[in-house]
């Protein structure tokens, strides 16, 4: 059979086999491109990734890591001091894990010196303030007696909300202090029950109702500016030694009261135990600065609850 001759459309063989090869040419500059693309595309994700942990890494840690912090104002203590008409007394902020300075014991005689040690979620402190807080009120208005309030974050069975109680009393005390003991009472009339928490716009309110009105309360409430402050005092005060005390260091107790140096182990309910405490504090005061003739005893008051105070909860 006689070769037809090729059509004159039709190419030849090595134009075909051109036309192949610049195809597959084309195929890998393409493929090329994607694979740079991808590659180009993949190191822009990693780098945004560490760009994001970096940031992610940079947050906590300045959050978590925050330069030391100082407490409040009128607190140098670890204390505010209440005094007469109810008004607090002035101090400087005490620098970040500087020791505090005591308050002086009145020793003339005739001003009983109360310190409270409290957190404002222990059962022990709502029922010693409910109890107290009236007479309380009406010595330290007249200038009858002092009382000094360590507020304290020691019970861990609501998270922080111990913690985020104290502080907010440390703001009060800061930018209102003339209004620290209605808050105080307030603070414990308003005490949720066990388990429970106080959030920061309750601890706001009950601020405002108190009298501490302040946006900067409220604002510092909020920001927890003083949780530092509040862990460092609580640590101070469990391992003590607790100033002017006969009682060395705060231990398991959520509530201790001591009355010119001497520990109340009377009950917290009792209006009436306390009174008779305070009278024979003062009368003892009131013998060594000016000796007396000796006169009879009064009987010591009963000890009909709780020695101490000592709920059983853990510490933070």
């Amino acid at each position: 059979m006689t070769d037809l001759p090729p059509r004159a459309d039709r190419p030849a063989n090595g134009e075909r086999r051109a036309a192949a090869r610049e195809k597959a040419r084309r195929l890998r500059d393409d493929q090329a491109k994607r694979d740079r693309r991808r590659g180009w595309l993949t190191w822009v994700g990693i780098a945004v990734g560490i760009a994001v942990i970096g940031t992610v890494i940079g947050v906590v840690i300045s959050t978590s890591v925050r330069p030391p912090q100082s407490g409040p104002a009128n607190m140098s203590s670890d204390g505010i001091l209440i005094g007469t008409g109810l008004k607090a007394e002035r101090s400087a902020p005490l620098a970040a894990h500087a020791t505090p300075t005591p308050n002086p014991v009145s020793t003339a005689g005739q001003t009983v010196t109360i310190v409270e040690y409290v957190d404002y979620l222990s059962p022990l402190g709502a029922q010693f303030t409910a109890a107290n807080s009236d007479q309380l009120s009406a010595l330290v208005k007249s200038g009858a007696a002092t009382v000094e309030i360590h507020p304290l974050p020691l019970t861990t069975e609501s998270g922080d909300a111990a913690l985020h109680a104290v502080n907010a009393a440390a703001c009060v005390a800061n930018f209102d202090p003339d209004n620290f003991w209605t808050y105080h009472k307030d603070v414990f009339a308003s005490q949720p029950p066990p388990g429970g928490v106080l959030s920061d716009g309750d601890l706001q309110q009950i601020a405002v109702e108190a009298g501490a009105t302040s946006k900067d309360v409220a604002a510092c409430i909020a920001d927890h500016r003083y949780d530092s402050w509040a862990q460092d005092a609580a640590g101070r005060a469990l391992e003590g030694p607790l100033p002017n005390s006969d009682t060395a260091a705060l231990g398991t107790n959520t509530l201790l009261v001591v009355v010119n140096g001497k520990t109340y182990t009377g009950s917290p309910t009792s209006a009436q135990d306390f009174r008779v405490f305070i009278q024979l504090a003062q009368s003892s005061a009131y013998s060594t600065a000016s000796p007396q003739p000796s006169a009879t005893s009064t009987p010591s008051p009963s000890a009909s609850t709780t020695v101490g105070f000592t709920s059983g909860t853990g510490t933070k």
